[in-house]
Protein backbone atom coordinates (compact mmCIF):
# COMPACT_ATOMS: atom_id res chain seq x y z
CA UNK A 1 0.00 0.00 0.00
CA UNK A 2 0.95 3.65 -0.36
CA UNK A 3 0.84 5.97 2.65
CA UNK A 4 2.64 8.84 4.31
CA UNK A 5 5.35 8.13 6.85
CA UNK A 6 4.77 7.88 10.57
CA UNK A 7 7.32 8.72 13.31
CA UNK A 8 8.19 5.07 13.85
CA UNK A 9 9.13 4.72 10.14
CA UNK A 10 12.14 7.03 10.36
CA UNK A 11 14.83 4.41 11.23
CA UNK A 12 13.66 2.12 8.43
CA UNK A 13 13.55 5.07 6.01
CA UNK A 14 17.11 6.05 6.91
CA UNK A 15 18.25 2.47 6.27
CA UNK A 16 16.49 2.47 2.88
CA UNK A 17 18.12 5.83 2.06
CA UNK A 18 21.59 4.40 2.78
CA UNK A 19 20.87 1.48 0.44
CA UNK A 20 19.50 3.63 -2.38
CA UNK A 21 21.99 6.50 -2.02
CA UNK A 22 25.19 5.06 -0.55
CA UNK A 23 28.38 6.97 0.18
CA UNK A 24 27.19 10.23 1.72
CA UNK A 25 26.43 9.62 5.37
CA UNK A 26 27.11 13.24 6.30
CA UNK A 27 24.39 14.57 4.01
CA UNK A 28 21.98 11.79 5.02
CA UNK A 29 22.47 12.78 8.67
CA UNK A 30 21.75 16.39 7.74
CA UNK A 31 18.70 15.53 5.63
CA UNK A 32 16.99 13.45 8.30
CA UNK A 33 17.85 15.96 11.04
CA UNK A 34 16.95 19.18 9.19
CA UNK A 35 14.80 18.55 6.11
CA UNK A 36 12.87 15.33 6.67
CA UNK A 37 9.21 15.44 7.73
CA UNK A 38 6.81 12.52 8.07
CA UNK A 39 4.06 14.44 6.25
CA UNK A 40 6.33 14.90 3.22
CA UNK A 41 7.50 11.27 2.87
CA UNK A 42 5.33 9.12 0.62
CA UNK A 43 5.97 5.39 1.01
CA UNK A 44 5.24 2.08 -0.67
CA UNK A 45 4.81 -0.47 2.13
CA UNK A 46 4.71 -4.24 1.67
CA UNK A 47 2.20 -6.47 3.46
CA UNK A 48 4.75 -7.34 6.13
CA UNK A 49 5.34 -3.66 6.96
CA UNK A 50 8.61 -3.34 5.05
CA UNK A 51 9.11 0.03 3.36
CA UNK A 52 10.28 -0.86 -0.14
CA UNK A 53 10.03 2.50 -1.98
CA UNK A 54 9.94 6.17 -1.03
CA UNK A 55 9.89 9.72 -2.28
CA UNK A 56 9.76 13.07 -0.53
CA UNK A 57 7.53 16.05 -1.37
CA UNK A 58 9.40 19.22 -0.40
CA UNK A 59 7.47 22.52 -0.63
CA UNK A 60 8.84 25.34 -2.79
CA UNK A 61 7.52 28.28 -4.78
CA UNK A 62 8.18 29.19 -8.40
CA UNK A 63 7.96 32.81 -9.59
CA UNK A 64 6.75 33.29 -13.16
CA UNK A 65 6.18 36.76 -14.61
CA UNK A 66 6.15 38.14 -11.07
CA UNK A 67 3.44 35.75 -9.89
CA UNK A 68 4.21 33.24 -7.12
CA UNK A 69 3.04 29.65 -7.67
CA UNK A 70 3.23 26.86 -5.12
CA UNK A 71 5.32 23.91 -6.27
CA UNK A 72 6.69 20.63 -4.95
CA UNK A 73 10.20 19.28 -5.29
CA UNK A 74 9.95 15.49 -5.67
CA UNK A 75 13.12 14.33 -3.98
CA UNK A 76 14.88 11.15 -2.94
CA UNK A 77 12.93 8.73 -5.13
CA UNK A 78 14.31 5.31 -4.25
CA UNK A 79 13.37 1.62 -4.28
CA UNK A 80 15.08 -1.25 -2.51
CA UNK A 81 17.10 -3.28 -5.06
CA UNK A 82 15.09 -6.42 -4.29
CA UNK A 83 11.85 -4.64 -5.25
CA UNK A 84 12.93 -2.80 -8.39
CA UNK A 85 11.27 -3.30 -11.79
CA UNK A 86 7.94 -4.01 -10.10
CA UNK A 87 6.34 -0.64 -10.86
CA UNK A 88 6.48 0.70 -7.31
CA UNK A 89 8.12 4.02 -8.26
CA UNK A 90 5.54 4.50 -11.00
CA UNK A 91 2.71 4.04 -8.50
CA UNK A 92 4.37 6.41 -6.04
CA UNK A 93 4.86 9.11 -8.67
CA UNK A 94 1.26 8.74 -9.83
CA UNK A 95 0.08 9.16 -6.23
CA UNK A 96 2.52 12.05 -5.73
CA UNK A 97 0.87 13.96 -8.60
CA UNK A 98 -2.51 13.57 -6.91
CA UNK A 99 -1.08 14.71 -3.57
CA UNK A 100 0.52 17.77 -5.19
CA UNK A 101 -2.81 18.51 -6.87
CA UNK A 102 -4.63 18.28 -3.52
CA UNK A 103 -2.15 20.76 -2.05
CA UNK A 104 -3.13 23.24 -4.76
CA UNK A 105 0.33 23.29 -6.33
CA UNK A 106 0.81 24.33 -9.93
CA UNK A 107 4.05 22.42 -10.59
CA UNK A 108 6.16 19.49 -9.51
CA UNK A 109 9.86 19.43 -10.30
CA UNK A 110 12.80 17.11 -9.77
CA UNK A 111 16.52 16.81 -10.48
CA UNK A 112 17.53 13.47 -12.04
CA UNK A 113 20.83 12.18 -10.63
CA UNK A 114 21.75 10.09 -13.69
CA UNK A 115 21.48 10.97 -17.41
CA UNK A 116 19.23 8.00 -18.19
CA UNK A 117 16.67 9.22 -15.63
CA UNK A 118 15.72 12.17 -17.84
CA UNK A 119 14.13 9.74 -20.30
CA UNK A 120 12.59 7.76 -17.42
CA UNK A 121 10.82 10.78 -15.94
CA UNK A 122 9.72 12.17 -19.31
CA UNK A 123 7.22 9.32 -19.60
CA UNK A 124 5.44 10.82 -16.55
CA UNK A 125 4.99 14.19 -18.26
CA UNK A 126 8.16 15.84 -16.93
CA UNK A 127 10.08 18.11 -19.29
CA UNK A 128 13.70 19.28 -19.02
CA UNK A 129 13.58 23.07 -18.67
CA UNK A 130 16.44 23.82 -16.25
CA UNK A 131 20.09 23.58 -17.29
CA UNK A 132 23.38 23.88 -15.46
CA UNK A 133 25.02 27.31 -15.18
CA UNK A 134 28.70 28.17 -14.84
CA UNK A 135 29.75 31.05 -12.58
CA UNK A 136 32.98 33.05 -12.41
CA UNK A 137 34.18 35.61 -9.85
CA UNK A 138 36.91 38.23 -10.37
CA UNK A 139 40.00 38.11 -8.18
CA UNK A 140 39.43 41.58 -6.73
CA UNK A 141 35.91 40.63 -5.65
CA UNK A 142 37.25 37.47 -3.99
CA UNK A 143 39.72 39.64 -2.08
CA UNK A 144 36.83 41.38 -0.32
CA UNK A 145 34.68 38.27 0.19
CA UNK A 146 33.48 37.70 3.76
CA UNK A 147 31.62 34.75 5.32
CA UNK A 148 27.86 35.29 5.31
CA UNK A 149 25.76 34.81 8.44
CA UNK A 150 22.05 34.53 9.18
CA UNK A 151 21.91 38.32 9.48
CA UNK A 152 22.88 38.58 5.80
CA UNK A 153 19.88 36.55 4.60
CA UNK A 154 17.60 39.55 3.82
CA UNK A 155 20.30 41.08 1.61
CA UNK A 156 21.13 37.73 -0.02
CA UNK A 157 17.46 37.16 -0.77
CA UNK A 158 16.99 40.65 -2.20
CA UNK A 159 19.99 40.32 -4.51
CA UNK A 160 18.85 36.87 -5.67
CA UNK A 161 15.36 38.14 -6.50
CA UNK A 162 16.65 41.30 -8.19
CA UNK A 163 18.95 39.29 -10.43
CA UNK A 164 16.17 36.96 -11.57
CA UNK A 165 13.44 39.56 -11.93
CA UNK A 166 11.66 38.90 -15.23
CA UNK A 167 12.76 35.25 -15.28
CA UNK A 168 10.93 32.14 -14.19
CA UNK A 169 12.82 30.95 -11.13
CA UNK A 170 12.57 28.89 -7.96
CA UNK A 171 12.15 31.27 -5.03
CA UNK A 172 13.90 30.88 -1.67
CA UNK A 173 12.42 31.42 1.75
CA UNK A 174 14.43 32.59 4.75
CA UNK A 175 14.42 29.01 6.03
CA UNK A 176 15.79 27.74 2.72
CA UNK A 177 18.55 30.35 2.84
CA UNK A 178 19.44 29.06 6.31
CA UNK A 179 19.66 25.56 4.83
CA UNK A 180 22.02 26.86 2.14
CA UNK A 181 24.20 28.42 4.83
CA UNK A 182 24.47 24.99 6.43
CA UNK A 183 25.01 23.03 3.23
CA UNK A 184 27.54 25.24 1.45
CA UNK A 185 29.97 28.13 1.95
CA UNK A 186 28.26 31.48 1.39
CA UNK A 187 30.37 34.64 1.04
CA UNK A 188 29.26 38.25 0.73
CA UNK A 189 30.90 40.41 -1.95
CA UNK A 190 31.04 44.24 -2.13
CA UNK A 191 27.95 44.24 -4.35
CA UNK A 192 26.79 40.62 -4.37
CA UNK A 193 27.50 37.17 -3.00
CA UNK A 194 28.87 33.78 -3.94
CA UNK A 195 28.04 30.23 -2.89
CA UNK A 196 30.67 27.53 -3.21
CA UNK A 197 31.25 23.90 -2.33
CA UNK A 198 34.98 23.28 -2.03
CA UNK A 199 36.58 24.88 -5.09
CA UNK A 200 33.36 24.77 -7.15
CA UNK A 201 31.33 27.97 -7.39
CA UNK A 202 27.65 27.06 -7.25
CA UNK A 203 26.26 30.57 -7.62
CA UNK A 204 27.68 34.11 -7.80
CA UNK A 205 26.19 37.53 -8.51
CA UNK A 206 27.82 40.97 -8.63
CA UNK A 207 29.55 43.31 -11.08
CA UNK A 208 32.65 41.11 -11.16
CA UNK A 209 30.70 37.87 -11.49
CA UNK A 210 29.81 36.04 -14.67
CA UNK A 211 27.00 33.57 -15.31
CA UNK A 212 26.41 31.47 -18.41
CA UNK A 213 23.84 28.76 -19.02
CA UNK A 214 25.19 25.51 -20.46
CA UNK A 215 23.40 22.89 -22.54
CA UNK A 216 23.79 20.29 -19.77
CA UNK A 217 20.34 19.26 -18.42
CA UNK A 218 19.73 19.91 -14.73
CA UNK A 219 16.07 19.81 -13.71
CA UNK A 220 12.64 18.82 -15.01
CA UNK A 221 9.16 20.28 -14.47
CA UNK A 222 5.73 18.69 -14.53
CA UNK A 223 2.64 20.91 -14.91
CA UNK A 224 0.11 19.79 -12.29
CA UNK A 225 -2.54 22.50 -12.81
CA UNK A 226 -2.88 23.40 -16.48
CA UNK A 227 -6.10 25.35 -16.05
CA UNK A 228 -4.68 28.33 -14.13
CA UNK A 229 -3.08 30.10 -17.09
CA UNK A 230 -6.06 32.12 -18.22
CA UNK A 231 -6.05 30.74 -21.73
CA UNK A 232 -7.96 28.01 -23.51
CA UNK A 233 -5.78 24.93 -23.66
CA UNK A 234 -6.31 21.69 -25.46
CA UNK A 235 -4.44 19.12 -23.43
CA UNK A 236 -4.70 15.36 -22.95
CA UNK A 237 -3.12 14.22 -19.71
CA UNK A 238 -3.67 10.57 -18.75
CA UNK A 239 -1.77 10.85 -15.44
CA UNK A 240 -3.45 14.08 -14.27
CA UNK A 241 -6.99 13.79 -15.69
CA UNK A 242 -8.08 17.06 -14.03
CA UNK A 243 -5.90 18.79 -16.66
CA UNK A 244 -7.85 17.37 -19.59
CA UNK A 245 -9.56 20.07 -21.63
CA UNK A 246 -10.58 20.87 -25.19
CA UNK A 247 -9.55 24.27 -26.44
CA UNK A 248 -7.72 26.22 -29.10
CA UNK A 249 -4.08 25.88 -27.94
CA UNK A 250 -2.89 22.30 -28.22
CA UNK A 251 -0.30 21.07 -25.73
CA UNK A 252 1.08 17.94 -24.16
CA UNK A 253 2.24 18.18 -20.53
CA UNK A 254 5.82 18.38 -21.83
CA UNK A 255 5.20 21.09 -24.44
CA UNK A 256 3.19 23.14 -21.94
CA UNK A 257 6.15 23.06 -19.53
CA UNK A 258 8.45 24.28 -22.30
CA UNK A 259 6.01 27.05 -23.16
CA UNK A 260 5.65 28.23 -19.55
CA UNK A 261 9.33 27.99 -18.61
CA UNK A 262 11.23 30.34 -20.88
CA UNK A 263 14.77 31.14 -19.68
CA UNK A 264 14.18 29.64 -16.20
CA UNK A 265 16.62 29.36 -13.30
CA UNK A 266 16.93 26.86 -10.47
CA UNK A 267 19.81 26.00 -8.18
CA UNK A 268 19.13 23.80 -5.17
CA UNK A 269 22.01 23.04 -2.86
CA UNK A 270 20.63 19.69 -1.65
CA UNK A 271 20.30 18.19 -5.14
Amino acid sequence: MIRYAMPEDKPQLRALWDICFPGDDKFADYFFAQLYQDAQALLFVLDDGTISSMLHLLPYTIVREGVIHKATYIYGVGTHPACRRQGQSRLLIDQAFFEVHLRGNAFAFLIPQEPWLFDFYQQFGFQTVFHHHTFTVGDSALHFAKPATVSDIPDLSQRYEQHHRGQTYVARTGEQWQQILQEATVMTLPDGYLIRSGDRILEAYGTECGCQMTDVPYGMVRVIKAGIWGQTLSITDPMCPWNNNEGTLSHTPQSLATYLFSNPYMNLMHD
